[in-house]
């Protein structure tokens, strides 16, 4: 009797108390026996940024297994000279670069045999061409290790569950302890750039020409520890066209650095920092080893050109670059627009001399002492009219132009 409710216990490892109670009472209105003490312990699954580990303590680590794999006193057996089998639950790292080791720690007598097969958490079988032999399983050797191979790319197989088919010995059962399966963790950066101040209209922010503009760079590391990292901030580079149409030359409107907080420095001509390559006329810090989990919060600042035509507009990014030098672990910020407006007080006046006032016209006379020839005298200041201040805004390269078509017209037709 106490065999036959053994055998339904493990065949039905998820009875609940209730079961239970009906089973005790039959058993106790059949007659006095005492019950085994039986441990009812399952999988326990455990994962972190590096490995996943399935022991045998609680529900967690197995999709399958078969009736005769018995789950008890932290190990999941085979008894002697049966076969058995047990599929994991999906394995699925939050971010890898490649997979590495399964490896099963058992203990098994001469002659028993473990074979290891690998699905996808679609429950298809990895194909032969990404892992050989796989179809029919690779059995493993006395180390229990198998070395998942390359050709199991990440990008194609995120998630894997891994199925053990186990056959004892005739004399000996096999007891698994431990499933473990490792992959190479990859860093995982986030970089964002922000303009500070300024007016924001639709992606682009709005300052007045001269005035300094700082950009406040914030990033993360996640999953996994960063090694020699380094941020760099570009000056802007302008992305706009300059005007010419009244004939200036080409202004030279380009911003320069100002300062950096947070250790940063700024080279002029490119360098390797850590390894990583940082581009001229950039602002760069060493931030160095970071553990998974950090964040952070730069500052650049950079001076604009008093008198920059009204409208030139520029745009930089960050880039968060580690030394481990593989692509993943290079981002970029997206990029951050800026325009400077430009808003000099322009003041002109005109006023002619070489002439005649009389009532309320002014006339050229030719006769002592005048000539007949007007003369006109116009004049041009970046000038508060209003508050009689001299504006602080430079204008760069002004043009002044005076139409006298109809002047010219009029003593064209009067004067011939």
């Amino acid at each position: 009797m106490i065999k036959r409710i053994r055998s339904i216990f493990l065949k039905n490892p998820k009875l609940t108390k209730v079961g239970w109670g009906f089973l005790v009472l039959a058993v106790l209105g059949i007659g006095a026996f005492a019950l085994p003490k039986i441990l009812t312990i399952d999988a326990k699954f455990t994962q972190n940024d590096k490995q996943a580990v399935i022991e045998f303590s609680d529900a967690s680590g197995l999709s399958d297994r078969s009736d005769n794999v018995e789950i008890a006193q932290y190990q999941a057996t085979v008894p002697a000279g049966e076969a058995g089998d047990m599929t994991t639950v999906d394995i699925r790292p939050a971010s890898f670069s490649e997979w590495g080791l399964i490896t099963v720690d058992s203990e098994r007598g001469s002659g028993s045999v473990i074979r290891l097969q690998i699905f996808d958490c679609d429950g298809d079988i990895v194909p032969d061409s990404a892992v050989p032999g796989n179809s029919s399983g690779r059995t493993l050797n006395s180390s229990g290790s198998f070395t998942i191979p390359s050709t199991m790319a990440a990008d194609s197989y995120p998630c894997i569950r891994v199925k053990l088919s186990l056959q004892s010995s005739s004399t000996l059962p096999i007891a698994v302890k431990q499933i473990k399966v490792t992959w190479q963790s990859k860093t995982v950066y986030t970089v964002n750039t922000t303009a500070q101040g300024g007016t924001k209209s639709g992606d682009v922010t709005n300052y007045p020409a001269g005035q300094s503009v700082s950009f406040r760079v914030d990033y993360s590391v996640s999953y996994s520890q960063g090694t020699g990292v380094v941020a760099y901030l570009p000056i802007p580079s302008l992305i706009s066209t300059l005007n010419t149409d009244y004939g200036q030359t080409a202004q030279d409107v380009a911003m320069s650095f100002s300062s950096a907080g947070q250790g940063g420095q700024f080279t002029n001509a490119a360098i390797q920092v850590n390894g990583v390559n940082v581009p001229a006329n950039s602002v760069y810090w060493d931030i160095g080893d970071k553990s998974a989990g950090s964040t952070g919060a730069l500052v650049a600042t950079f001076a604009t050109k008093n008198g920059s035509q009204n409208g030139v507009t520029y745009r930089t990014r960050a880039s968060l670059v580690s030394s481990e030098a593989s692509v993943e672990n290079i981002r970029d910020s997206e990029y951050r627009n800026i325009r400077l407006t430009s808003s000099p007080k322009l003041n002109i006046t005109k006023s002619a001399s070489n002439v005649i006032s009389i009532a309320r016209g002014t006339y050229a006379y030719e006769g002592a002492p005048y000539d007949g020839k007007v003369v006109y005298n116009v004049t041009a200041r970046n000038y508060d009219s209003i508050s009689s201040s001299t504006n602080t805004e430079t204008i760069f390269n002004p043009v002044i132009t005076d139409n006298l078509t109809a002047i010219d017209n009029f003593f064209s037709a009067y004067c011939p």
